[in-house]
């Protein structure tokens, strides 16, 4: 099984063409596409990747996970 993860801001968002076709030729073919965001996960987000036509099966949010797990802000 192919996988491959995917940044956004930098990355896809600097190429939306070539993820586009990357995103959907990946996830039709059985394999996995996983999404990676500094900041949070959220309906804006998402919007964003749909309107690029960006196809995912998972997705992970470092902010949302640090947040999650306790993290303080601004190393306090």
């Amino acid at each position: 099984m192919k996988k491959i993860s995917l940044d956004i801001h930098g990355v896809i968002d600097s190429m939306p063409e070539l993820f586009s076709f990357l995103s959907e030729s990946i996830v039709n073919n059985g394999g996995e596409v996983h999404i990676v965001t500094g900041g949070r996960w959220d309906e804006k987000l998402e919007k964003q990747l749909i309107k690029l036509n960006i196809k995912w099966t998972h997705k992970f949010s470092v902010y949302d996970y640090l947040k999650e797990n306790g993290a303080e802000q601004n190393g306090k």
